[in-house]
């Protein structure tokens, strides 16, 4: 982006109650070094404190000010306006998802299939030991354990849109990783229920999840692992 001393926002507002949806332009002075989220907070400090918008970390950790910026889905605290092309910055909530107000979409059935994956490790005999990982054993699913649930990748899959049941891209990955983590002793369990319509079996591989992801956790190649492992299983008869 070329900078001028100004930056425009034009935000999409939205209001279920209502039935309020519209775009809203606002303009503010640029400053170096100036985020999307920055530009926001100016917004509601300086101009209109209605707006509403998600953030916590400030520091693309906690995943919760994914949105859509100009068509494409990004953090809006990591996104810097310098790197954006010139002119007027449009932002949208995540897609297909329904909107809460502005630019706050609801997350609860994301969260609810993420929950349905059981996101934890399993100890089925002895307790009391210490779990113990090799490196060589991490090296397994160090990509899947740098999920920040953003859910870019949930709003970015088509199979989602279409089909309610379908866990998505950040709860399969989230399964890779406890199925292939070598401190959980119940992994069989969690494969056979990855091994359905709405596991792997709906992903298509269209891979947007991992074009979209602001973490490199490439979801679409973390469900092909588990849909491999299934299929070696599966020969095998130990499925």
């Amino acid at each position: 982006m070329i900078m001028t001393d100004t930056v425009q926002f034009r935000v999409k507002r939205s209001d279920p109650a209502t039935g309020r949806s519209e775009f809203q332009e606002y303009q503010f002075p640029y400053r170096r070094g100036m985020t999307i989220l920055d530009g926001l907070w100016y917004i509601i400090d300086h101009l209109d404190g209605s707006l509403g918008f998600r953030y916590s970390c400030r520091g693309s950790v906690c995943g919760s000010c994914a949105m859509q910026v100009n068509g494409d889905i990004r953090l809006a605290c990591e996104t810097q306006i310098s790197t954006l092309p010139p002119g007027v910055i449009t932002l949208e909530p995540l897609g297909h998802m329904t909107i809460i107000r502005d630019l706050i979409v609801d997350m609860e059935p994301f969260f609810a299939k993420f929950q349905a994956i059981k996101p934890y490790l399993e100890l089925l005999h002895d307790h009391e030991r210490e779990n113990l990982q090799s490196a060589q054993e991490r090296q397994q699913i160090k990509d899947a354990v740098n999920c920040i649930l953003c859910a870019s990748c949930y709003a970015a899959c088509p199979i989602t849109w279409h089909h309610e049941d379908y866990l998505g891209p950040a709860a399969l990955s989230a399964s890779q990783r406890f199925v292939f983590d070598s401190r959980n002793d119940n992994s069989g369990e969690r494969l056979r229920q990855m091994n359905a319509r709405e596991g792997v079996d709906g992903c298509k591989k269209i891979s947007r999840c991992t074009e979209v992801c602001p973490k490199h956790v490439a979801p679409s190649d973390r469900i092909q692992e588990l849909k491999d492992l299934i299929k070696e299983k599966s020969a095998k008869g130990t499925l």
